[in-house]
């Protein structure tokens, strides 16, 4: 249960101003939340919590830049003990289970209710895992089980998944090199390196396989 004497610095992740906005006011209404940021950009969630540390993150999955759940994994790979609330208007089981076996607290979707969001909310601050009602899932499918032990993907790491969700949005190598920040040789050596693990020929099978893992794309 939420203690009523203490203020949660929370950050929203959400491209979309109205969503964020909205969220903002109804956590704040509550009076137990204090909206410190909104981040509309996956690349700009790590700096942010860098310097602010919240304790509640409200993050869409679909965002421009980095792929919500990379953002998802790497933030849980730094601060795990920050509660992640994912909201989104995805309602595929894969990306479900992807999100709570990478450390989501909740899985609230779009069209749902306020108090689903703040019900979601609650539990995981009483370490109870939530996933909204409107998601017919099991968290072990059998049809997705089958799926991995019969073309298993070799672990791809955060940096990897955010090249190959850019990849499949046709962006060209020096273009992610410009957005990432990073030199066109890492980028060639990370799409090379995409290329060996997932046994891909050319883009189109890069772009197939950025479907198959539930990116989300930016088009």
């Amino acid at each position: 249960m939420l203690d009523k004497n203490k203020i949660i610095k929370t950050l929203i992740v959400d491209d979309h101003l109205f969503i964020a906005e909205g969220v903002k006011s109804l956590l704040e209404n509550t009076e137990q939340f204090e909206v410190t940021g909104i981040c509309n950009n996956g690349l700009e969630v790590y700096d942010y919590c860098l310097k602010n540390l919240p304790e509640l993150i409200i993050l869409d999955l679909s965002l421009p830049g980095m792929d919500g759940l990379a953002v998802l994994k790497k933030l849980k790979g730094r601060w795990p003990q920050t509660k992640i609330v994912c909201l989104s208007a995805d309602t595929k089981e894969i990306t479900v289970k992807q999100a709570i076996d990478s450390g989501a607290s909740g899985y609230v979707l779009k069209r749902s209710s306020q108090e689903t969001l703040l019900k979601a909310i609650n539990n995981a601050f009483i370490e109870q895992k939530f996933i909204d009602e409107a998601i017919q899932i099991s968290l072990i499918s059998t049809d997705l089980d089958q799926t991995e032990k019969k073309d298993p993907p070799k672990k791809l790491t955060p940096r990897e998944l955010q090249i190959l969700k850019l990849v499949a949005e046709g962006h060209k190598n020096r273009d992610i090199a410009e957005l990432l920040v990073i030199s066109l040789k890492t980028v060639e050596a990370h799409r090379l390196n995409l290329m060996r693990k997932l046994q891909a020929h050319n883009a189109l099978d890069l772009m197939n396989w950025a479907s198959r893992l539930g990116l989300r794309l930016d088009k």
